[in-house]
């Protein structure tokens, strides 16, 4: 009977973290954390000032975003890059990280929502 060969650490360690990553409460994890993000998203857009210093602006003042340097930079991306539909950008986060978190299944719907995510960032840009 042949031997099968033992998998080193790596290959081990991979093996694991590829396990972790395929688990539902992991993917609901993942769900919930961009969630997250795109409500800080949301919150560093509403709280924008275009006189906080960013990548293109330099101000002796601190920030006044609500989210300080990172909220004032990622804001100023978000404006600059979508303009208005940015908001729409941090609503889609929300909405596709809480499908994510909610789903009985997630690895059933996966492909599901990142069929529906792609159409929306199609739909994001054509705005």
């Amino acid at each position: 009977m042949a031997r099968v060969a033992r998998k080193t650490g790596l290959e081990l360690g991979l093996h694991i973290a590829g396990l972790a990553w395929t688990h539902p409460t992991t993917a609901r994890l993942r769900g919930g954390v961009i969630a997250a993000s795109g409500a800080a998203f949301a919150v560093a857009l509403a709280t924008y000032n275009a006189a906080d210093p960013s990548l293109n602006a330099a101000s002796p003042f601190a920030a006044a975003n609500a989210l300080g340097g990172p909220g004032a930079t990622a804001a100023d991306i978000g404006i600059q890059s979508l303009g208005l539909a940015a908001g729409v950008a941090a609503l889609l986060m929300v909405l596709f990280g809480l499908y994510r978190a909610v789903s009985a299944r997630p690895d059933e719907t996966r492909g599901q929502v990142r069929l529906r995510a792609a159409i929306g960032t199609l739909g994001l840009l054509a705005l």
